[in-house]
C-alpha cells in the first residue's frame, strides 16, 4: 500500500484502541487502517483537520492514485457515500477499502460489483446498463455501434442463462465464479 513509515510520523486523534476496533471490523490489517486514516487525512488537509467525522469532498476522492484511471470511480464513490453526493468521512472511506480490498473476495464483493454496475439500479443488468460498461470499460469510443451490439449479444449469450434479456444477480454471480480474473481486478488495495 505505500510507504509504511509515512504513517507512524504522523499524528492522529484516533487512539490505537480505535484502529484496533477498525482492524476487527473490517477485511484490514492494522497497518492498513492506519495507512489509510493517513491517506483520508491528507487528501484534503484543509477540510479534514484530523476529524473522522469531517466529510472528504468527492473531488478530493478522485484524486487517489486508485480512482485517477477507474473507469467506475464516479459509481464506486457514490454507492460509498450515504449521502450520494460523493463525500465520505473515515468510516464511510474505510468500509469502501475494506469491501473492495485483496481481503474480500466473496460473494459480497461479487454483489457490490453488480451494484455499481447496475447504473438503472433496477435489480438486473439490462441493454443499457451493459452499454455503459462496455463503453466505460473501453474509453466510449473505441467501438462502432455494430461491433458494440456483437459483444452485447456475445454478453447476453454468455452471461443471460434465463433468456430475459437480462442479466440478474445470479447470473451475474455465476459468470463472475467463473472469472479467473475478477478478484484480481476488482479491488483497490
Amino acid at each position: 500500500m505505500g510507504n509504511v513509515l509515512a504513517f507512524i510520523k504522523h499524528k492522529s486523534t484516533l487512539t490505537e484502541e480505535m484502529y484496533y476496533d477498525y482492524s476487527k471490523l473490517t477485511f484490514l490489517n492494522m497497518a492498513e487502517v492506519h495507512e489509510l486514516h493517513y491517506l483520508w487525512r491528507n487528501c484534503a488537509p484543509e477540510v479534514i483537520d484530523d476529524d473522522p467525522m469531517a466529510r472528504l469532498p468527492y473531488k478530493a476522492i478522485l484524486k487517489i492514485e486508485q480512482f485517477k484511471c477507474n473507469p467506475f470511480a464516479d459509481r464506486i464513490i457514490q454507492h460509498f457515500s450515504p449521502y450520494k453526493d460523493g463525500s465520505m468521512n473515515f468510516d464511510d472511506f474505510i468500509n469502501m477499502y475494506s469491501l473492495l480490498g485483496a481481503a474480500e473476495t466473496g460473494e459480497f464483493r461479487i454483489f457490490l460489483v453488480f451494484q455499481i454496475f447496475d447504473d438503472d439500479e433496477d435489480g438486473y443488468l439490462n441493454c443499457s446498463d451493459c452499454i455503459k460498461i462496455v463503453k466505460r470499460l473501453l474509453k466510449n469510443d473505441y467501438l462502432q455501434n455494430l461491433e458494440l451490439i456483437i459483444v452485447l449479444q456475445w454478453l447476453l449469450r454468455e452471461a443471460d442463462i434465463d433468456g430475459d434479456g437480462r442479466i440478474s444477480f445470479d447470473e451475474f454471480s455465476h459468470m463472475m465464479h467463473k472469472s479467473v480474473f475478477f478478484t484480481r481486478t476488482w479491488r483497490l488495495i
